[in-house]
């Protein structure tokens, strides 16, 4: 039986909140896959105030990288947050369309939220702008499956964007945040790590 192997770009040193995502995430993975291996990447690598000797970019190299795998999994987390000025979509995940189209592997944008309320106050026309374009090449390709948190993140896009899951049913659904699916029975989380 073949080994799918998963690329999941996630936030693995955050909080107990991330930790709790990622194990419920991998709980549905095991009641749908027999055999998986899963490579971890630190989201936190591809941040601009990053400067360790491991910093990684959103670049053609690194599609390259994502091909190599059977599926792609970014999430969970509030990564469609669009208030980053120095990021091509405007949010976390840095990807410009053109780049997006190079990916030819199954993408799964996993329990994703958009925090632009309260904290995270919103005003730059020019990242709305950005992250429409983003949002919109991954609606509209075949491969990219966005699936966002239930924690009111698609009506933040539906008021903002028009994005909604009635328009868009096969790539932008509602989903449970994946930290519903993880199980007392679970090892405990790690400690979160500052």
């Amino acid at each position: 039986m073949k080994t799918i192997k998963i690329l999941h770009i996630g936030s693995f040193i955050g909080n107990i909140g991330d930790n709790i995502s990622n194990m419920g995430l991998y709980n549905i993975i095991n009641s749908l896959l027999a055999n998986f291996e899963v490579t971890q990447i630190e989201i936190r690598k591809f941040y601009d105030n990053y400067c360790a000797n491991d910093k990684m970019y959103f670049d053609s190299a690194f599609v390259a990288y994502i091909n190599t795998f059977d599926v792609c999994i970014i999430g969970g987390g509030g990564f469609l947050t669009y208030n980053i000025d120095n990021s091509p979509s405007g949010c976390t995940i840095a990807l410009t369309p053109h780049l997006l189209k190079q990916i030819k592997i199954p993408l799964i944008l996993s329990s994703l939220g958009c925090n632009n309320d309260g904290i995270y106050g919103q005003s730059n026309v020019k990242d709305k702008e950005k992250f429409k374009n983003f949002m919109t090449a991954c609606i509209n390709q075949d491969n990219v499956y966005v699936a966002i948190r239930n924690d009111g993140s698609l009506r933040k896009l539906g008021n903002d964007f028009g994005f909604d899951s009635n328009s868009f049913q096969e790539a932008l659904v509602e989903v449970l945040d994946n930290g519903f699916f993880y199980k007392m029975t679970d090892s405990p989380p790690p400690p979160r790590i500052s």
